[in-house]
């Protein structure tokens, strides 16, 4: 199968998009298929206008402009790309939305113009944007053509489902290889060590203020005053706030407890998320959380906010901790701290069971929706 992956942002940006179309894209070329990415990011060189270049075995073409910031966005990408759909001989297009996509939703309608199947991923939790989502209507009017519709967890599916009411709307899982995550030995945090250890609290985000940063701070800050101050933290990543995060936590004299190294590389990550012992999942716009997948895939038990994306693999009292609001997260930290036992148990599962979300799984739902665009896409033409 030849597929159009259609997506805004695409490496060498950093984000869970990007990396997760990167991820599928050498997934599907691994299992046999042929990919063709298109994205408005420009390139490490500044390819941009066109430029195509093969990347792991991915022909990568950036239709991006040259745009302050180096922003994902070119409005006038619009002939060329529909162009390169035209004469790609494509069997599907699979189009990645976020928040805002318009070069996800031009794509998407071009390709649905040219009689090009189409599947639809949200990676994204709307807020208060899903009014004004649900007006500009490309979610119904995709669903109308026969595109496959789904979101990359229950909670991002349910908003489609919304939008495009009386649409089909399944669930397409973000995808991680558990080999890569798993360490050969057990990790070094007080999960084996004596309960007067403090918790070790750890998570990695991108700065920004819909991650929250300084409120995650806060959520630890209350556990720490209810447990005798037996919890440590560790934010790893980058962005635009962390500058700011960095200040206050001096500021605050808080840098006994919380460390923010800053962005760290995967192996970096790993050896970060083996010397811990928890996961924090604190954002109220998750919409699916691969980073806390990936400590979970590790082997840490995952504290997780009720109503999440995460929820679709944490499960309370298996995998972690699934709590309502910043109030019952503290109140969870608490609970491990108090009970190394439950900890333990947590982290054994996790140790020694590997999440459902492996690429196996993932690349066999994938091809189903890419089929069932192909058949959608078909009966549409016909009706």
């Amino acid at each position: 199968m030849k597929v159009a992956m259609i997506s805004d942002c695409y490496p060498p940006r950093v984000g869970g998009i990007e990396s997760q179309v990167r991820d599928l894209s050498v997934q599907l070329v691994a299992a046999g298929h042929e990919v063709e990415v298109f994205t408005a990011t420009n390139g490490v060189d500044r390819q941009r206008n066109g430029a195509s270049e093969v990347i792991d075995g991915v022909t990568v073409h950036r239709l991006g402009a040259r745009v302050p910031f180096g922003l994902p966005v070119n409005p006038g990408a619009r002939d060329l790309l529909r162009a390169r759909l035209a004469q790609g001989g494509f069997d599907v297009a699979h189009a990645h939305v976020g928040v805002i996509s318009p070069f996800a939703v031009d794509a998407g309608d071009i390709a649905l113009d040219l009689g090009i199947p189409l599947a639809a991923t949200w990676h994204c939790v709307l807020g208060r944007w899903e009014p004004f989502v649900r007006r500009l209507g490309y979610a119904r009017r995709w669903a109308d053509a026969g595109a496959a519709l789904h979101g990359v967890s229950e909670r991002a599916a349910e908003q489609v489902r919304r939008m495009a009411p009386g649409a089909e709307v399944g669930v397409l899982h973000n995808g991680i290889d558990p080999g890569k995550w798993r360490a050969d030995e057990p990790g070094l945090g007080s999960h084996t060590a004596h309960a007067a250890e403090p918790l070790r609290v750890v998570l990695a985000m991108r700065f920004t203020p819909r991650k929250r940063p300084l409120s995650v701070i806060g959520i630890v800050r209350r556990a720490r005053l209810l447990s005798s101050e037996l919890i440590t933290l560790e934010i790893c990543g980058g962005g635009p706030l962390l500058g700011l995060v960095r200040l206050v936590v001096r500021w605050r004299g808080w840098t006994g407890w919380v460390s923010l190294p800053g962005r760290i590389d995967r192996k970096q990550l790993m050896e970060h998320y083996g010397a811990a012992d928890v996961y924090l999942a604190s954002s109220r716009y998750e919409s699916f959380g691969i980073a806390a997948l990936e400590g979970r895939t590790v082997g840490l038990p995952v504290v997780a906010l009720r109503g999440s994306g995460s929820e679709d693999f944490v499960t309370d009292g298996i995998t972690g901790l699934v709590r309502d609001g910043d109030e019952g997260m503290a109140a969870g930290l608490v609970e491990l701290v108090h009970d190394r036992d439950l900890l333990r148990r947590l982290r054994s599962h996790n140790e020694t069971v590997p999440p459902e979300q492996d690429w196996d799984q993932v690349l066999r739902a994938v091809r189903h929706e890419y089929v069932r665009a192909v058949a959608r896409t078909a009966r549409s033409s016909t009706s």
